[in-house]
């Protein structure tokens, strides 16, 4: 059985801003930058072997700084990258209300009903991840393989991860842990 440590990436300017990120690719912000070599420090004795993470600058620049002390190598995966959240990303929440007031409603009431116009649903970016966690299972059976992943992906990773259905992720994407080590066995339950 093998295990994913399941890592925060760093924030940026529109993290500290409260704005949508999404997929957008923004570098890590001064305090994000430092957020990730604190949790570096955390780490150190975990004998991580490779660490998987999105394409995104926030996300990769995230994964090396935590791979330095580690000696280990990066690895990209389209998959694990941010829900698109489309025409919203960049926009502050106010400002989401504003121009997309009955999608926002929604959404508040319904995250998982709402597809923002040229984003994906949190199920599409659930079966994508799912599929991801599953393909890195199978490849590290018996290793700590560590996963860094934005907030809203994290969640639904934990989701994932626990057995849960995607509609958990809202709660989750509000915990304040930085990292978590999930044991998991060969074949997870639930996921492609």
């Amino acid at each position: 059985m093998g295990s994913i440590l399941l890592a925060a990436a760093g924030a940026t300017t529109w993290d500290e801003e409260k704005r949508l990120l999404g997929s957008r690719s923004l570098p890590l912000s001064e305090s994000g930058r430092q957020q990730v070599h604190d949790l570096a420090r955390q780490l150190i004795d975990m004998p991580l072997r490779v660490i998987y993470t999105g394409n995104s600058r926030h996300c990769l620049e995230s994964a090396r700084i935590l791979a330095q002390g580690h000696r280990c190598r990066v690895r990209c995966l389209d998959a694990l990258a941010e829900v698109n959240h489309g025409l919203w990303e960049g926009l502050s929440f106010c400002e989401i209300e504003r121009r997309y007031p009955r999608s926002y409603r929604t959404w508040l009431r319904d995250p998982h009903a709402i597809q923002p116009p040229a984003g994906e649903t949190v199920a599409q970016a659930y079966r994508r991840l799912s599929g991801a966690i599953h393909w890195i299972v199978r490849r590290h059976r018996e290793e700590l393989v560590g996963v860094v992943a934005p907030n809203l992906l994290r969640a639904l990773a934990q989701c994932c991860l626990r057995g849960r259905g995607p509609e958990a992720a809202w709660d989750l994407s509000r915990e304040d842990a930085q990292w978590e080590v999930f044991s998991v066995p060969d074949r997870i339950e639930g996921i492609a």
